[in-house]
């Protein structure tokens, strides 16, 4: 973590340093790290996580309907194809395991995203509990 201050304003970078060895850590000089040149990029992503420059987690957001979209779609393929040998509970644990799951990682820090945001993320859960009627209707 990198704090500065330009023209009485704070500024918070975040600097990552991947070492080739475990023990690599402690060998880094501090001037050495300073003659480095830093690129500026508009999002990162750490832990899983997508932070976008402006902090709105726009990006977070769409990697999230992204591969929680992905997966659904992968899902329903595999819930045609055993929809009668499988359980309506095994095809619930299945989304849980997929969709909510992963809208639950990091969650609290999608807290103050804004309403349009929110509706992405709303018709993933939508999306499933959809494939999940539909299921139970046609069985």
């Amino acid at each position: 973590m990198l704090l500065t201050s330009v023209h009485g304003r704070a500024q918070v970078g975040y600097v990552s340093i991947r070492p080739r060895h475990k023990n690599e850590i402690d060998k880094i000089n501090i001037s050495e790290v300073s003659r480095l040149t830093v690129s500026v990029v508009d999002s990162a992503r750490d832990l899983g996580v997508v932070i976008d420059s402006r902090l709105t987690m726009s990006d977070q957001v769409t990697a999230l309907c992204r591969a929680g979209y992905y997966q659904l779609r992968q899902l329903c393929v595999g819930l045609r194809s055993v929809a009668r040998s499988l359980p309506q509970e095994s095809a619930k644990t299945l989304v849980q395991a997929f969709i909510s799951c992963r809208l639950d990682y990091c969650n609290a820090l999608l807290y103050g995203i804004s309403d349009s945001l929110f509706r992405r993320l709303q018709s993933i859960q939508n999306a499933a509990a959809c494939t999940l009627s539909d299921r139970s209707q046609s069985t």
